[in-house]
C-alpha cells in the first residue's frame, strides 16, 4: 500500500511539474507574441537555433530509452499551435500530424491519420504503455478513432489538442483511451 501511494504521489508531482512547465511555456509565448507586436513584427533576417521559448525536454525526466527520447522531443513543442491538417511542429499540426512529425524525426514512418495510426505498429496493453507509445481516443474518424496522443510517462500524454489550446500535456484519462500502439523497435 505504501508503494502504491508513493507511485500516486510521484504521478501527482510529475503532473504538477508538467502543468507548471506548460503554464510557463504559454506565458513565454504570450510575452514573445507581445514583443513581436510592439516591435512591429519586423525580422532581422537572421535565424537562430536557440530555444523556442517552450518547455524544454529536460523538464521531463525519464530514462534514456528511445521511447523516452521521443516523448522528451515531443514535449519541446508544447505551446505551439494546433492547425487542422497541419504537420509542422513549429507552425502548427493536428493530432496525427503532430505524432507523425515527431516520429519522423527519429526515422519512424507512420501513417498520416489517427485512424490509420491506430492499426499500424504493434498493439500495446493500456496497462503497459511506455513513453513514446501512441494512445487513441474514440471518435468519428477512420476505424472509429477521433484523436491520437503520445504517452510521455507519469500518467500523462502530449498532444495537439484544439485550435484554442494548441499542443498541450493532459492526464491520460482526460478522455477514455480506447487503444494504444507502439511504433518503437
Amino acid at each position: 500500500a505504501a508503494q502504491k501511494q508513493s507511485e500516486i504521489d510521484k504521478a501527482k508531482k510529475a503532473q504538477e511539474e508538467a502543468k507548471r512547465a506548460q503554464e510557463e511555456a504559454l506565458r513565454r509565448q504570450a510575452e514573445s507574441d507581445s514583443a513581436k507586436e510592439s516591435s512591429g513584427g519586423g525580422s532581422s533576417g537572421s535565424s537562430s537555433g536557440s530555444s523556442n521559448g517552450y518547455a524544454s525536454a529536460s523538464s521531463y525526466s525519464g530514462s534514456g530509452s528511445k521511447g523516452q527520447q521521443i516523448a522528451n522531443y515531443a514535449c519541446q513543442f508544447i505551446g505551439n499551435p494546433y492547425v487542422p491538417g497541419g504537420t509542422s511542429l513549429t507552425e502548427g499540426a493536428d493530432c496525427s500530424g503532430f505524432t507523425q512529425s515527431v516520429m519522423a524525426n527519429f526515422g519512424i514512418s507512420i501513417p498520416r491519420t489517427a485512424g490509420a495510426q491506430s492499426v499500424g505498429g504493434r498493439a500495446v496493453s493500456l496497462s503497459n504503455i511506455q513513453p513514446g507509445d501512441l494512445l487513441f481516443y474514440s471518435g468519428s474518424g477512420d476505424y472509429g478513432i477521433g484523436h491520437v496522443t503520445m504517452y510521455i510517462g507519469n500518467g500523462q500524454v502530449v498532444h495537439a489538442s484544439t485550435s484554442r489550446t494548441g499542443i498541450i500535456v493532459s492526464d491520460i484519462g482526460y478522455r477514455t483511451p480506447c487503444a494504444a500502439r507502439s511504433y518503437i523497435d
